[in-house]
């Protein structure tokens, strides 16, 4: 028996709404291998194909912040949950990953890289080992003239301020502990200083989080920024639920009863779009094109901690530790049994996806009119 339709989106809850000259550039002049690992972000969601290591490494270098952002849950962690990833553990994820090309890493979690004392050597050791794409999201709050020529220098090829808006209000009251005026001025030193340094290096993109706030806001952003960044991207808001919604899962063995509450966090903000979870899953039921996520084929999560993620939410299972190698942890039971439900339109099935925010927002995208940058 065939396979159901299925439709995936290989960016998620992306949208770009700006490249310039210099990042097509960028692109157009790459290697072979990076436009063929490029070509397979999109290739493997669509056609099912996980290969045999993952195109992208999300590591955790740490869960530390120096904000407490309103849309965030890292204001739920506790101190021992706050802590920085060690070299050691560091340079072992690398050295696994050197052995099958990794093309990408993304030095990304809860925490604010820039936090970490060894971010520049761990971007350094990134670049010897052959990886060609190499990225971190920032706040922008502590960088510094200083750092900046460092990172520059270090072999970083994308470097992602979150910005979110262009109105100073919203933006403190969004981004508790920032100073407006100083994050903006960081961002636009910090390209005057690669600019000086004759450097393309590291492409810099501006972003926003989409919120019933900050939508109003999108063209206003995109003029500060167009002639300043490379890349201007949005991400709509993902946020969970307090409230219990309670419905009826049909698998082939039985029927749950699953409810929303157990995810203890809920965002401050609110999306500029509602998502009505329940129908949704009745809808999924029956239609003809299911939801399939790509995360499941190009990318996995490393915690500063060690533990591995097939994705990174923060209901995601644990499916394996460094100390007993990625390639495991990608080969895992757990994430081919999310990729098969998935596969084959029951992803609402898997406990971990059905309480996942971007399955709902994508379908949500796909079937209704939403803003368009």
């Amino acid at each position: 028996m065939s396979k159901p339709n299925t439709f995936t989106d290989p960016y998620y809850t992306y949208q770009i709404f700006h490249k310039s000259e210099n990042f097509k550039r960028w692109f157009e002049d790459n290697t072979i291998s990076f436009k063929k690992y490029r070509k397979s972000w999109e290739d493997r969601p669509i056609h099912q194909n996980p290969g045999e290591f993952p195109l992208n490494l999300n590591i955790e270098i740490t869960t530390k912040c120096n904000l407490a952002c309103t849309f965030c849950y890292h204001r739920e962690l506790n101190k021992e949950q706050k802590i920085h990833m060690n070299m050691d553990m560091f340079k072992k994820i690398i050295d696994e990953a050197k052995k099958y090309n990794l093309p990408a890493v993304n030095l990304n979690g809860l925490g604010e890289p820039i936090t970490h004392p060894k971010l520049v050597e761990m971007i350094e050791y990134c670049r010897d080992a052959g990886i060609e794409d190499i990225m971190f999201h920032t706040n922008g709050t502590v960088m510094t003239e200083k750092l900046a020529k460092k990172l520059i220098n270090s072999g970083l090829t994308q470097i992602i301020f979150s910005l979110d808006t262009t109105d100073k209000k919203i933006y403190e009251e969004m981004r508790v502990g920032a100073n407006f005026e100083k994050v903006n001025k960081n961002v636009e030193r910090f390209i005057e200083i690669r600019n000086a340094l004759k450097s393309k290096m590291p492409m810099v993109r501006t972003t926003m989080v989409l919120t019933d706030k900050t939508i109003n806001q999108v063209k206003d952003f995109k003029k500060k920024w167009e002639k300043l960044s490379d890349n201007i991207s949005a991400q709509d808001l993902v946020y969970s639920f307090e409230d219990e919604v309670k419905y009826e899962v049909s698998t082939n063995k039985d029927t749950i009863t699953d409810g929303m509450k157990g995810l203890n966090w809920k965002s401050g903000e609110n999306s500029y779009y509602k998502v009505d979870r329940k129908k949704i899953i009745e809808t999924e039921k029956k239609t003809k094109e299911f939801f399939r996520c790509a995360y499941l084929y190009q990318s996995i999560k490393i915690h500063s901690d060690g533990l591995i993620d097939p994705c990174t939410p923060r209901n995601a299972p644990s499916i394996g530790k460094v100390e007993t190698g990625i390639k495991n942890a990608w080969k895992s039971k757990k994430i081919k049994e999310m990729r098969t439900a998935h596969e084959n339109g029951k992803w609402y099935t898997i406990e971990e996806c059905r309480k996942c925010d971007h399955p709902y927002i994508a379908i949500f995208k796909k079937n209704n009119k939403t803003v368009k940058i």
